[in-house]
């Protein structure tokens, strides 16, 4: 339990530092740009919207339907799940993952008004506070949640306790935009690396020896000094060279179904788990349900739910999210 929370942590903690990289990269294109609010804002929400909301109300209406939810389907629909996940003390089964996406979206309904609102020079600041902000509520959570006798875990499923990971990416996004010969330098430096090998190795330290309290307060901020080494790399590579090969093409498409895998990963789990049962209760031979038992073992397993998620990933890409990513271009950015 606990090493899969650990596991957990890094990927969430580094999608964290991506997005709020990518998201706040748009941001600052547009305050370049002086655009006027209201219209940056519409721009922005609207193009967030017909990307995130259309398959994501349909995997709710879906989960809703068939009764795979034991909370109400309302703090589904109002991206409020993590908050109530954290109150109840209590996930979710498979529809557990989905508070990562109501924190993106909470951090989706600050983030670009304080970027547009703020003056160009307060920027860096904010961001510095935002990163300062993450382990600081991690500790008063903590806090907090021995009052109420409730189990730390629950604490970082809550958005201020994620926003250094956020703020890390911005922070990365602020010189890329602002201060590009800057950023330049340091990308194609040991800088990166060093910050990179840092993390991890304050990262391993602190699953080493685990106090409850550090790793609680520290370990998102050191898996998020590895992802300032992984934005940096392209810096690093000959983009022109590497996008000729299969495998970029490969990762670019990955890239495009990269929502539908998120959504649909643990229902694909759990129909697997579902298809092999009934599988073994349908068949008498011993001999049979021995060799299912073998094809279902965990490598076997990993490829084939591998290849049923990006399948059904794509699908949803082609049939779905395509055509309605399509209308991004009656939203046109500055």
């Amino acid at each position: 339990m606990v090493h899969a929370m650990f596991n957990a942590v890094v990927g969430v903690s580094l999608f964290f530092v991506l997005s709020g990289y990518l998201i706040s990269k748009i941001l600052f294109n547009e305050k370049n740009k002086q655009a006027p609010l209201r219209r940056s804002l519409g721009t922005f929400y609207a193009r967030r919207t017909l990307r995130i909301v259309p398959i994501y109300y349909l995997t709710i209406f879906l989960i809703c339907s068939f009764g795979l939810t034991s909370l109400t389907g309302w703090s589904y629909i109002l991206y409020l799940q993590n908050i109530q996940f954290a109150v109840l003390e209590v996930y979710d089964g498979i529809n557990s993952h989905l508070w990562t996406l109501a924190v993106e979206e909470q951090f989706y309904l600050f983030w670009p008004i304080v970027v547009l609102v703020i003056p160009k020079q307060g920027l860096l600041k904010t961001i510095i506070l935002m990163i300062a902000i993450g382990p600081f509520s991690r500790i008063v959570g903590m806090e907090w949640f021995d009052l109420l006798d409730k189990p730390h875990e629950m604490v970082h499923v809550l958005t201020p306790t994620t926003l250094d990971c956020f703020g890390i990416g911005a922070l990365l996004a602020y010189f890329e935009t602002f201060r590009f010969d800057s950023y330049l330098k340091f990308a194609r430096s040991k800088g990166p690396l060093l910050i990179g090998i840092t993390g991890i190795v304050f990262y391993m330290l602190l699953r080493q020896y685990r106090t409850g309290v550090w790793d609680d307060v520290f370990l998102r901020t050191a898996i998020s000094m590895f992802g300032v080494y992984l934005i940096s790399w392209n810096y690093r590579i000959n983009i022109d060279v590497l996008s000729k090969s299969m495998l970029f093409k490969a990762f670019i498409h990955v890239g495009k179904i990269s929502y539908g895998i998120y959504l649909f990963h643990p229902y694909v789990k759990a129909f697997f788990d579902w298809f092999r049962v009934v599988l073994i209760d349908y068949l008498s031979n011993e001999r049979l349900i021995e060799i299912i038992n073998i094809s279902f073992g965990n490598k076997i397993q990993f490829v084939l739910l591998t290849i049923l998620t990006i399948t059904l990933s794509s699908f949803s890409w082609w049939l779905i999210e395509s055509p309605i990513n399509k209308l991004k271009s009656k939203f046109p950015y500055s």
